[in-house]
């Protein structure tokens, strides 16, 4: 395919900033076509030091400009103002200054999308913060949340990256949003997303209406993701998540008397944390009596066993399906031959094209863009001017379950998207999950109807539906689609322009595209648990395991395995379906996509996801879950914790200046990045010593002020934060939402904000409660709905 294929072809880039996310977002859409230009200073782009970079950067440009001198400012605002979208990750102010800022450009160029990536938001007292990935979760909350790990007397080191691989997804949708709404308006706008708006994806439980926050401080084993180890030291992840299936895990370790037990008869849902303790204490004892090989072969016979092996990063690389799909090939004239991440999006008409290798400095030596300026063309004008919503008009048809895909489709809702949700008569299954209180986050914004799809009539309402829609999503199992009549063959038929995606655990094909997962099996293969196990977790093959050791390592590991693995796969199918939306909106051409669960937590693990001959070690958090070095770690102050984040040497300069150590500048020990890796221990232990002798809040404080980043990270939960810190609620970040219910209540505002969008959200209403109205939408009659609910086709509160 050549690239004019390519969903991107013809974008113009400018990407701003050294910082991960719009590195992301910008790798992005430069894998499927668009001109991007990355700005660097004359040093370069610090994290050229980081292996990642080449992966990151690849088919990108590379533009040097010294943005203290004039001349460069003038040219680089001349290139900005001839781009389609500009993206950056600095901090409020700045583009100002240097008149880059949406304001500044639109003059320029009415069609300019502007979209800013920053820490918390443009504004607040905290807009000033440099917006690392660890100060954001650890003043948000993040870091307290970990505090389980460490027996709840700190708070611990959050390993994965979430916030900033949100934050690029969120930065995506709001361009390509805007993108799609300007190929129907003309008219560019303003884009912004921060790095703790990106936090509210991830957040399941502690926001909440009615459930007070919760730390997981006590040993209360979720046994249907059982964690467990066999005889020859392989830790295994489960995830049994229904009755039938932890029957099935039950049945192959033979262990199915415990159903006798009455402690156990309502088992994997207990109530008694004592009797969840011991039937995972027969699940640990009967596990370790072979080895993984022999599991594995008997596990291998059963579909309703979802099972991985708990991997690094590093061994993630040679899981079969990860080399499958996740895996690309890539030479790179520098290191070589390397293995990084494939494409996000897997699309059945336009796939990506070849990546090229990431730029040199200075690539481009001149100021210019390679791909002829871009307009609306007069054939894309539609009826409907300035549309109050974005997504105005897009008709969403959602057939999934659970989180990754529903959310998925939510965040579209947020945008203004008109999404039904095709559910069981009874509701989806995570409506049973506490009384329907966590589904209130992935039904929020929707409209329900509920129908028996088995049924012939249930599958014509569908086929009606799919007729009129723009986008459908699901996330069955390879081979259901076909057997419910809604596979994307059937449908294209009735709508050659649908966008149909395949929301998937492990992709349509493989070795493992036929088997049951959930998001601590993707924590599991992509690295994300052990990532957050911390160094030394779990102990070496080996190691001699009693009891309560295999119940302390258990529950360290599934504490670790932490359900973030789900919104991950959500923001990365929003992507997805936006990025096909937009192509259509140019070409009027529809098509089948495909994520998956593995590929996009792949890409919330980025750094690690590069791999050739002499690579660097990837870094860990250590056994203690402070940090990854002196440098960007936890410690303790007089009165509680802070975390410090100093990964670049313009950083470490600044800190010394703060904190009155200039002498550490020459200082043979620490005067460079090598000299500071050698001696980490002994940076630590003095900066340990300073941090003791003074307040956390006097910390944050003071640094913050000198641009270094440090927050307090003792304080939290997230929900709590979010709630409480008045900024929050001002940015619109929290927001009032009527709910059927829960009346009215709190819930997290729009995940990126658009100039020209309303950012309008709604609450949650139960399962079939628009059944009537889409049915006379459709053009039935009262008489015939009312037929198709007596003979339970569909249901709906007033059926």
């Amino acid at each position: 395919m050549s690239d004019s294929r390519a969903i991107a072809n013809g974008l113009r880039v400018l990407e701003l900033g050294s910082g991960l996310a719009s590195a992301l977002a910008g790798m992005v859409l430069a894998d499927y076509g668009a001109e991007v230009i990355k700005l660097e200073p004359p040093s370069g782009d610090p994290n050229r030091s980081e292996p990642a970079f080449l992966m990151w950067n690849r088919g990108k440009q590379s533009l040097v400009a010294d943005l203290s001198q004039p001349p460069d400012i003038e040219r680089i605002q001349e290139l900005a103002g001839g781009a389609d979208v500009v993206l950056s990750t600095w901090l409020p102010g700045q583009a100002e200054g240097l008149g880059l800022d949406y304001n500044s450009l639109e003059g320029r160029n009415p069609r300019v999308i502007v979209c800013s990536i920053t820490g918390f938001g443009p504004s607040g007292p905290y807009a000033h913060y440099p917006a690392h990935e660890g100060v954001v979760v650890a003043k948000a909350g993040r870091m307290l949340e970990f505090a389980c790990m460490r027996g709840g007397e700190r708070p611990a080191y959050s390993a994965v990256p979430i916030a900033t691989y949100a934050a690029s997804q969120l930065a995506l949708h709001g361009v390509l949003a805007a993108l799609y709404e300007r190929e129907r308006s003309g008219h560019g706008q303003r884009v912004e997303t921060s790095l703790v708006q990106a936090l509210t994806a991830y957040e399941l439980v502690n926001w909440l209406p009615s459930v007070p926050t919760s730390l997981r401080l006590h040993d209360i084993p979720y046994l249907p993701y059982f964690v467990g180890c066999t005889s020859d030291g392989i830790w295994l992840q489960f995830a049994q998540l229904s009755r039938r299936q932890f029957s099935a895990l039950l049945r192959n370790l033979e262990r199915m008397e415990v159903y006798q037990d009455p402690r156990f008869k309502t088992a994997p849902v207990l109530t008694d944390p004592e009797h969840m303790r011991a039937l995972r204490a027969i699940l640990l004892e009967r596990l370790h009596q072979k080895t993984y090989a022999e599991w594995t072969a008997i596990f291998e016979q059963d579909p309703d066993i979802a099972v991985e092996r708990l991997r690094t990063t590093a061994e993630a690389f040679d899981h079969p399906q990860v080399e499958h799909n996740v895996l690309i090939e890539v030479d790179d004239p520098r290191v070589g031959p390397t293995r990084q991440l494939a494409p996000l999006v897997a699309f059945e008409k336009t796939p990506a094209p070849a990546p090229r290798p990431a730029p040199e400095l200075g690539s481009q030596s001149e100021a210019k863009w390679r791909s002829p300026a871009s307009s609306t063309p007069a054939a894309a004008a539609k009826p409907v001017a300035d549309p109050s919503r974005v997504l105005d008009g897009v008709l969403v048809l959602e057939l999934a379950t659970w989180i990754a895909a529903p959310f998925g489709a939510t965040l579209l809702a947020d945008l203004g998207a008109r999404v039904i949700k095709i559910e069981p008569l009874n509701g989806e299954p995570f409506r049973q999950v506490m009384k329907g209180l966590p589904s209130t986050k992935t039904v929020m914004g929707k409209e329900s109807l509920a129908i028996d799809l088995k049924t012939p009539p249930a599958r014509e309402i569908v086929h009606k539906l799919a007729a009129r829609a723009d986008i459908l999503i699901h996330n069955y199992r390879p081979g259901v689609p076909e057997r419910l009549g809604i596979d994307y063959a059937t449908l294209r038929e009735l709508n050659p322009r649908l966008i149909y995606l395949y929301g998937a655990s492990y992709g349509s094909t493989g070795p493992c595209a036929t088997k049951p997962a959930y998001h601590p099996t993707a924590g599991a293969v992509c690295g994300g648990a052990l990532a957050q196990a911390g160094a030394g977790m779990p102990p070496p093959p080996g190691t001699a395991l009693d009891a309560k050791l295999l119940a302390r390592i258990s529950r360290h590991l599934e504490l670790a395995n932490e359900t973030n693995p789900d919104p991950s796969a959500a923001v990365a199918a929003a992507t997805g379906m936006l990025l096909a939306l937009y192509h259509r909106e140019r070409t009027g051409e529809g098509q089948a996509l495909e994520t998956s669960m593995l590929r996009s937590n792949a890409y919330t693990n980025s750094a690690d996801f590069i791999d050739y001959k002499k690579r660097p070690p990837r870094r860990r958090a250590d056994p203690e879950l402070r940090g990854l070095g002196a440098l960007y770690q936890l410690y303790p102050a007089r009165d509680g914790w802070v975390f410090l984040a100093c990964p670049y040497p313009e950083d470490f300069e600044r800190l010394c200046r703060a904190l009155d150590r200039s002498e550490w500048l020459g200082d043979v020990r620490f005067r460079d990045g090598a000299s500071r890796r050698r001696n980490e221990a002994q940076l630590a232990q003095e900066l340990a010593a300073l941090f003791s002798e003074r307040d956390a809040d006097e910390l944050e404080a003071e640094l913050t002020r000198q641009g270094v980043g440090c927050a307090r990270a003792d304080r939290g939960p997230f929900g709590t934060f979010m709630y409480e810190e008045p900024s929050m609620t001002e940015q619109g970040f929290v927001v009032k939402v009527q709910s059927e219910l829960w009346g009215e209540h709190r819930r997290f505002g729009p995940s990126v904000n658009l100039s020209r969008d309303s950012g309008e959200v709604r609450g949650s209403g139960t399962a079939g409660r628009e059944t009537r109205q889409i049915l006379r939408e459709l053009g039935y009659t009262y008489a015939a709905i009312a037929d198709l609910g007596r003979r339970g086709v569909v249901r709906g509160p007033d059926l």
